[in-house]
């Protein structure tokens, strides 16, 4: 047996090892589809944070990089970038810290010269620039004269009743700004949630910028929240999607069933709603000849299938298309067209497209990402398509690289109307039967993929096997296998896990006495579940801010419809409470079975968590402890997905110990 030191070592070298390991942010190709501009992300031990930062790539005629930078350029500071559509322009948010306060600058440069220089804090126009996945963007128009973006509302000044104020200042001073406002300043304001906190109402904003002047345009309801903002193709106006903010705003971030519409809106006030009431909408793109958004129907499942639609310049009425291959071999009629690099098995991610050049990111499991790119044939001929490596993948430890990569298609013997599922099973080659590890995904509508992980691979390097469970819910299996699991979790996502335990210990070399249970969010709710369903099977539990109750989760998370929808009820807080529900919202629970729970169980829990806040995980853990379950707590200054580089550094090598040494205790 390794001293507990030597053990801590081995996991924190291991983790060393694979923090080394950039990871690709996005990558852009040039009008032309010959240069590629890539940013990485590196997680920077010493400063506790993750380096972003750019490369350069060069092709020839036959895609073949001919140059390339020679260092990479460090942009941690940039908040958004856009190069403009004749490529002689590059716009960039910046954000410099200034001691405890924080500036926010827009530039723009022309090759080597920085043209443009605003100081958007000076400014005071609006708050800050929204940066984030859901709201933010960085557009330039068509003419290369202005750029779009969105920032949150300046928040008009307030005062208490009483407060006493020399004669002078009491007068107007003719700046033009209104007074404050008496009374409003404890007026409770409510953000988007999740990731988001601190925004609250968001404008958009035009930046001139022949004469620099910065503009928040007006002419949308009070109750719409814009964002993903670009311009209109005749530059007259801007385009978008516009959330609704009553009568409550619920969590957004994850979620892409939120009521939205897509909009229009003139630079002299014209508002065009593009469409209709009950839709969720995201992703607009607009064309020479048309508008191209993705759209669901609003409520239900937090993330389920979507559809593209298109609205014609010539035509009020719009038209659901379907659209898989890409740029100009695009036709209506549904045909679907698998052009995934067959070369690298694993994912494929499409991050870009120009001049019928497709670039993408691939990688799985025993390797990390890696750009390629590819010319998209002619029409009726995209499958025979060729990709070419334009990056090396980083070397990873043998371990790894060795490892074995298995697909499990699995099905239920039962008259269910959906019965099969997915896994991944991922292990190092060994001699000796392996500990596993059973890794439900969060959501619980998201999905693994064979994709390289940093997680994966720790575990990987220090022996075990995992399981990455799709349980039925996931998504890429169709809209009626992620609709199958409302009024099921608690149930169905559970049979699965256990299905899958079953079946991975027949296939493969795995100990049974040594079964590890691993998962986050509705992970965590999975490995509580299968905890106090199945006390005899699994041996020790890691759960990240996991669902424990969902009844009480119902009023202190900010997506309380899920509660609601996963429990099988369509969500209102309208009429009376229904104690039905609360019942029902119980009964799914892993708090149900935690008397029975006897695996030793950590807790890694984000004090800042506005999705399954903290109290889930510390209620359950009072129980635990109560019933003399070895038991312990990690509180992280974080939110729910614990990513920062100190959270995710220190639960990891925690989760591992607490793996190990559990495992080899009697």
């Amino acid at each position: 047996m390794l001293r507990m030191s030597t053990q801590i070592d081995t996991i924190v070298n291991a983790y060393k090892t694979l923090s080394k390991i950039p990871s690709i942010v996005g990558a852009k190709l040039n009008n032309d589809g010959n240069r590629i501009s890539c940013k990485w992300s590196v997680r920077n031990l010493d400063k506790g944070k993750t380096t972003k930062y750019l490369t350069d790539y060069i092709l020839n005629d036959n895609l073949k990089v001919i140059a390339e930078s020679e260092f990479g350029v460090d942009v941690s500071n940039e908040l958004l970038s856009s190069v403009s559509p004749k490529g002689m322009f590059k716009a960039v948010i910046r954000e410099e810290k200034e001691g405890k306060d924080k500036k926010q600058y827009l530039e723009v440069w022309c090759k080597h010269n920085l043209e443009h220089c605003i100081d958007l804090t000076a400014l005071d126009l609006h708050g800050d620039v929204y940066a984030d996945s859901e709201f933010g963007g960085l557009e330039w128009s068509q003419d290369e004269s202005a750029v779009v973006y969105v920032a949150e509302k300046k928040v008009k000044k307030s005062e208490p009743y009483i407060k006493r104020k020399s004669e002078d200042k009491a007068k107007n001073d003719g700046s033009g700004e209104s007074p404050p406002k008496r009374g409003e300043e404890f007026i409770y304001r409510q953000d988007w949630g999740e990731q988001l906190v601190g925004k609250f109402f968001s404008v958009i904003v035009v930046c001139k910028l022949a004469t620099e002047t910065v503009t928040v345009l007006e002419g949308l309801p009070e109750t719409w929240c814009p964002g993903q903002v670009r311009f209109a193709a005749d530059g007259r106006g801007v385009l978008g999607v516009a959330w609704l903010t009553e009568p409550r705003r619920l969590g957004l971030i994850f979620c892409t069933n939120r009521p939205s519409y897509i909009f229009e809106l003139s630079f002299d006030g014209k508002l065009n709603k593009v469409t209709s009431e009950g839709l969720s909408v995201r992703s607009p793109r607009r064309g020479a000849a048309e508008l191209v958004w993705l759209q669901r129907g609003a409520g239900g499942p937090h993330h389920a299938c979507h559809s593209i639609q298109a609205k014609k310049n010539d035509n009020v009425c719009i038209e659901c298309c379907f659209r898989f291959t890409l740029s100009k071999h695009i036709s209506d009629g549904g045909r679907i067209v698998d052009i995934s690099n067959k070369g690298l098995v694993g994912s494929t991610w499409v991050v870009d497209v120009q001049a019928d050049v497709v670039l993408a990111v691939c990688s799985n499991m025993t390797t990390p990402p890696q750009l390629f790119v590819a010319k998209l044939p002619g029409k009726g001929s995209e499958a025979q398509i060729k990709w070419i490596q334009v990056t090396k993948a980083r070397e990873v430890p043998t371990s790894v690289a060795a490892s074995t990569v298995n697909y499990m298609e699995l099905t239920h013997d039962t008259e269910e109307p959906v019965k099969s599922f997915s896994a991944l099973y991922f292990a190092p080659n060994a001699e000796k039967k392996l500990p596993l590890i059973v890794w439900p995904h969060g959501g619980p509508h998201s999905a693994f993929a064979n994709a390289f992980s940093l997680e994966a691979a720790l575990f990987n390097m220090l022996g075990f096997a995992s399981l990455q469970i799709n349980y039925r819910g996931s998504i890429g299996a169709g809209e009626s296998s992620v609709r199958f699991l409302l009024k099921r979790v608690g149930d169905a996502d559970v049979r699965d896990c256990k299905l899958a335990t079953d079946e991975v210990l027949k296939r493969y070399p795995v100990e049974p006495t040594q079964l590890c249970l691993f998962g986050g969010s509705h992970g965590g709710f999975l490995v509580t579940h299968l905890s106090g369903q199945f006390p005899d099977t699994y041996r020790v539990v890691v759960s990240r801010n996991p669902v424990v109750d969902v009844a009480t989760m119902f009023n202190t998370t900010d997506i309380a419809d899920w509660c609601a929808v996963e429990a099988g009820f369509l969500f209102t807080e309208k009429g009376p409470i229904s104690e039905e529900e609360l019942l029902a919202m119980r009964r799914c629970s892993p708090l149900a079975h935690v008397h029975s729970v006897r695996a030793p169980t950590a807790l890694m829990l984000g004090s800042g968590d506005k999705r399954v806040p903290h109290y889930q995980g510390l209620e359950y853990s009072r129980r635990l402890k109560a019933n003399g379950v070895p038991t312990k707590v990690y509180m992280y200054d974080d939110n729910h997905s614990l990513s920062s580089l100190p959270a995710e550094m220190d639960n990891l090598i925690n989760s591992a110990d607490w793996f190990l040494t559990h495992l080899k205790s009697d």
